[in-house]
């Protein structure tokens, strides 16, 4: 149930990382971390049937403790804890979380179905709607089927529903405003396997692997690279007054779902590990004080670089280095360098431009579009 990842594999991570990173920041969140276990108090009972799935520890002194099963029940116990400073927060977290999920338990997630007993009586719907929960979850569409539901009288009857298809009516407003309508599918099928939710819940899929039209019971439904919805009373689970009863909404991004698919469209050896700009290296052996002089001008202007001892332009190649920095005494003693692009097809040690020593910084940031 782990792994390990090559410096290739951790660089299409790391790039997944950035652009979620970037799209929380540029709206406006901030980020916070918390612990990797909690005291199992903390877990238990805030997750249904996939409490079983956390991992327990026992420390030295007795107490009971858990690995985190997700990033929202620590955040809401951190919330809880601190609610008097955040009276409104955006915030993102990107860690690991542990689940003792076997893969068996991946397959035939429809079997939740049995439990609609359970679910109709605590939700309080009509038994006519109850027995029509097999026809409901089966719609999914945008406002033309918000407009079907709401001439369900037998559905309207029931005050949750009606307020649930008000509250996507104002949602759909909303999203058309945001100009993604065109990306929403309303789906009743969608249920989510944890406690704490007490809104809408959602989930995102890639376009080649949305729902079907017709819901099939024989078939596991699609992974999901995404998924939350809104949770009004965790954070007052861990609260002594009712301040800490803080309406909160969120979503998880699975980053493995989203590296499986990226890493079946990307060839591996075309991605660059590194972000070396430039090589420093020398036409023949030793120049290495004056090898390391120039990669400390460089590092100080911000360029990043490092000098390479043998088989240097193969590596340039290799490690999709842009541009060589090539240096011999007589180049030296001249007070010039030669730039070589090492992403034109002229291999070998010749070609490149020679320069002055001088203008050496103001060229490389030039050519690297670092000029200001």
């Amino acid at each position: 149930g782990t792994r390990d990842y090559n410096e290739k594999e951790m660089a299409i991570r790391e790039k997944i990382f950035s652009t979620i990173i970037s799209v929380f920041k540029k709206h406006g969140a901030v980020t916070i971390d918390t612990p990797v276990f909690e005291l199992k108090e903390i877990l238990s009972g805030k997750y249904g049937e996939d409490s079983k799935l956390i991992y327990d520890l026992d420390d030295q002194g007795g107490e009971k403790c858990s690995l985190r099963y997700d990033l929202t029940v620590p955040f809401a116990r951190f919330l809880a804890m601190n609610c008097s400073q955040y009276p409104s927060i955006k915030r993102y977290q990107i860690a690991k979380v542990y689940r003792r999920d076997q893969p068996a338990m991946t397959k035939g997630r429809m079997r939740e179905f049995y439990q609609c007993v359970k679910m109709t009586e605590e939700k309080g719907l009509d038994p006519d709607v109850a027995d029509r929960i097999g026809e409901y979850v089966k719609l999914k569409g945008g406002k033309e089927l918000l407009d079907k539901l709401f001439l369900d009288e037998s559905l309207l009857s029931n005050n949750n529903a009606k307020a649930g298809l008000n509250d996507m009516v104002l949602l759909f407003k909303y999203l058309e405003i945001f100009g993604v309508l065109d990306k929403i599918s309303f789906d009743l099928s969608l249920a989510r396997g944890l406690d704490y939710y007490t809104g809408i819940i959602y989930e995102a899929v890639t376009e080649q692997s949305g729902p079907p039209n017709e819901l099939d019971e024989t078939t596991v439904g699609v992974g999901s690279i995404a998924a939350g919805g809104r949770y009004d009373n965790l954070v007052g689970m861990f609260a002594s007054n009712k301040k800490g009863n803080i309406p909160c909404v969120g979503v998880s991004i699975g980053v493995e779902r989203v590296f499986s698919i990226l890493l079946q469209k990307v060839a591996l050896e075309q991605v660059k590990a590194n972000e070396i700009e430039v090589y420093v290296m020398a036409v023949a052996d030793g120049l290495l004080e004056d090898r390391m002089k120039i990669c400390s001008e460089l590092w100080e202007a911000g360029i990043k670089n490092k000098p390479k001892l043998q088989s240097q332009f193969s590596v340039c190649d290799r490690d999709q280095i842009p541009f060589a920095v090539i240096i011999g005494r007589d180049e030296l003693n001249r007070g010039e360098v030669r730039i070589k692009d090492m992403r034109s097809k002229e291999q070998g040690e010749g070609g490149g431009a020679f320069i002055k020593r001088s203008d050496m910084i103001t060229e490389l940031k030039k050519r690297l579009g670092k000029d200001s």
